[in-house]
């Protein structure tokens, strides 16, 4: 039986409000978004989280700008064919803001799509290229390969923009949720992780799921794991990483946002 979240920590704009900043979103967005991380960043640093009131303004201001919304790779690449059906959208790859804003690190990462995209292109030409669909989907392998989340990210409409590769180091979205709690910077997914009879931490695993979990919802000591179901988001690095085949992802949950899919003004 599926059941439906409750609205996270951190209050959001109903879809009426946030289709005030769709225009402006598209344009503003490459141009200021570097610096807004760093701002975001610079308050998590200096501890001016502790209180619900700071949560809920910085919550609410980063899911409307870059909230992600979980899901698993698999399904990003429905998403990804989904766009290249759709006449005119474009899709390129730009230098991550996170690794920018968190270390000053230059690396292709984020697939933009759609009218986002076409910003980057214009505004920041030197950290952008387009790609294709193939190419597009070999990111997502890659992605793979270093262990890194698969993540959509919703702008100011439930529209999904960008698909971005993280991980626990260098994003911005993964620090505010997991080291400061601010629940609306990456929503859960549909999926919830779990560990079937397969399991061989009872025989000295080097329970990998538990090493790639970067939400911290798998627990447990050297010889058991477990899934703590309120705190996984589904996006199945677990599934993905088990050597054997331990791990299942379970449709339990209704998306909190009905988010569409590509971004097209």
């Amino acid at each position: 039986m599926h059941t439906h979240l409750s609205h996270p920590e951190g209050w959001y704009a109903p879809e009426p409000i946030r289709k005030l900043f769709k225009p402006v979103s598209s344009v503003l967005y490459p141009i200021i978004q570097v610096h807004y991380f760093r701002i975001l960043h610079g308050l998590a640093a200096a501890g001016r989280l502790e209180y619900k009131i700071a949560k809920t303004i910085v919550g609410n201001l980063w899911l409307n700008v870059h909230g992600g919304h979980q899901t698993t790779r698999e399904e990003i690449k429905l998403m990804l064919d989904k766009a290249a059906l759709e006449e005119g959208t474009t899709i390129v790859l730009a230098k991550c803001l996170c690794r920018i804003a968190m270390h000053n690190k230059y690396e292709d990462w984020c697939i933009m799509l759609g009218d986002i995209a076409k910003s980057w292109l214009r505004f920041r030409p030197n950290e952008t290229r387009l790609i294709s669909l193939q190419e597009a989907r070999e990111v997502l392998e890659k992605a793979k390969e270093k262990k890194l989340i698969s993540c959509p990210y919703i702008c100011t409409t439930n529209r999904v923009y960008a698909i971005c590769n993280c991980d626990p180091w260098d994003c911005l979205a993964l620090h505010l949720e997991t080291m400061h709690g601010i629940e609306t910077a990456i929503l859960p997914g549909i999926y919830v992780a779990h560990i079937t009879d397969k399991c061989q931490a009872s025989k000295g695993c080097n329970q990998s799921c538990k090493k790639y979990c970067y939400f911290r919802a798998i627990v447990g000591g050297e010889t058991e794991v477990v899934v703590n179901e309120s705190r996984c988001h589904g996006c199945g690095l677990c599934y993905e990483n088990c050597p054997f085949g331990a791990v299942e992802l379970i449709k339990k949950r209704e998306r909190i946002l009905d988010w569409h899919f590509p971004y097209n003004i």
